[in-house]
């Protein structure tokens, strides 16, 4: 009895970890809605444009130029420790919108650097928009 139970906490916590499609930010309006009234917050690699939502969550939206970052490989790292580090921050649990622009810059940075650059911008977030 005890291995099922460890079994199905296991399955909750594999869900309670996955990237939602609630948390991504879809569709011209999401986008237009966060372009309209943003505040911008800057890394030498990443550009981070947040709006207040009125939902009870954080939502993620990315803008990677193909005549910047030309290889997907590249444009898809970027995006995915970017993600990886939303879904491991508290930032998630904020009212916002935030749209990432990654720029040519963000190649030149190893994953942890390019890590710690989002993880500072997420901390100011959560400094600025925390309740």
């Amino acid at each position: 009895m005890q291995k099922a139970a460890s079994v199905y906490q296991r399955k909750i916590q594999a869900l309670e970890q996955r990237f939602l499609s609630t948390y991504r930010l879809t569709g011209k309006n999401a986008f237009s809605h966060v372009f309209d009234d943003a505040q911008a917050l800057r890394t030498p690699a990443l550009t981070v444009l947040v709006r207040e939502n009125k939902a009870l969550h954080a939502r993620i939206g990315f803008i990677i130029k193909r005549k910047q970052i030309s290889r997907a490989v590249q444009r898809n790292r970027a995006r995915r420790l970017t993600k990886e580090a939303f879904r491991q921050s508290d930032v998630k649990k904020l009212g916002i919108d935030i749209v990432v622009i990654i720029n040519q810059r963000a190649l030149k940075f190893s994953n942890a650097e390019l890590t710690n650059q989002v993880q500072s911008l997420w901390k100011k977030c959560l400094a600025k928009y925390s309740k």
